[in-house]
């Protein structure tokens, strides 16, 4: 049980089946930090709550696509700029 003050925020970190938490109690007060780290324990241990699996990484070529859309999208002005990330994207495909 660690719980530690980031500005005026208390937060809590502990090991949940060797993978780490670190969670924000949204409070100021140091025992309200501790009851929140302690209910936050008990949801993982009953089932309720799980940790969350982060998402699979996209694979190459959909980060791409959404790259050169975006880069397109943002940087229209930037013709060179566009066709450097299209280029690099080339060679890796």
């Amino acid at each position: 049980m660690a719980i530690y003050k980031r500005g005026d925020t208390y937060w809590y970190k502990f090991m949940w089946r060797g993978r780490h938490v670190r969670e924000s109690a949204k409070t100021g007060n140091p025992k309200t930090a501790r009851q929140i780290e302690s209910a936050r324990k008990t949801e993982l241990a009953k089932g309720e709550v799980g940790i969350k699996d982060r998402p699979p990484a996209p694979s190459f070529e959909d980060f791409s696509e959404r790259f050169l859309a975006w880069m397109t999208a943002e940087h229209s002005d930037k013709k060179s700029t566009i066709r450097f990330y299209r280029d690099r994207v080339k060679q890796f495909s």
